[in-house]
């Protein structure tokens, strides 16, 4: 006997293809997650070595990848439940442990966002790619003893978010470098960036030079 859809219904076959989504975001979730816990003490043990002076050569790059590999299964599991819009803040605290895993050692990611909420019309993919690629360019220029800060601001547009990607650098004389600032500078017509709808651009000054996405956000 045959199933009859009541009106309105998703197809048979969309609702097989939801449930699977679901179960595989549930699955790369828990993975994920796990993957980040065993880093923990994977961490501790490196650490102790390098204290006593052990080598541990290729040891610390590796547990980075597993760091990257379990924050890229939760993300994974976030962006299967996409919709129009994201919260800033969600998206964010997803993607933060793969921010961090690619940041150079002894750099460190602070946010400032605050608690008010700020949806911007774009799904979370999307923003969280924008996210990733405007930190990542930013944290290319960073060494040891920088902050790498993800800062909302006022925007001019109206309709609009600020989120400031700022290179802090510990050496005060680069931070105003003007050279330095310009090679943070993601492409202009970057496919995601016009996809969102954002523009892009960098800007100097204290406490140091910064990727700056104006991103239309929902009222």
């Amino acid at each position: 006997m045959s199933s009859v859809s009541r009106a309105g219904d998703p197809p048979q076959a969309e609702q097989v293809r939801q449930r699977m989504l679901l179960i595989v975001a549930g699955a790369a979730g828990r993975i994920g997650h796990d993957l980040l816990g065993l880093t923990v003490p994977l961490r501790a043990v490196l650490e102790a070595a390098a204290a006593d002076g052990v080598e541990v050569s290729t040891a610390p790059e590796a547990c980075r990848l597993i760091e990257r590999f379990g924050a890229g299964l939760q993300m994974l599991a976030a962006t299967e439940r996409m919709s129009v819009t994201a919260e800033l803040g969600a998206v964010y605290e997803t993607i933060q442990p793969l921010l961090k895993a690619t940041l150079p050692r002894g750099v460190q990611l602070v946010a400032e966002l605050d608690d008010a909420p700020h949806v911007i019309n774009a799904g979370r993919e999307a923003v969280a790619q924008a996210l990733f690629r405007c930190c990542h360019a930013v944290a290319a220029a960073a060494v040891a003893g920088d902050r790498v800060v993800v800062a909302r601001r006022p925007s001019s547009e109206a309709g609009a978010i600020d989120l400031r990607f700022v290179l802090e650098a510990a050496d005060p004389e680069r931070t105003g470098d003007a050279r330095l600032a310009a090679g943070l500078l993601p492409r202009h017509d970057d496919p995601l960036i016009v996809a969102l709808g954002a523009t892009v651009e960098v800007r100097t000054g204290k406490p140091g030079p910064a990727v700056v996405l104006t991103v239309p956000r929902t009222r």
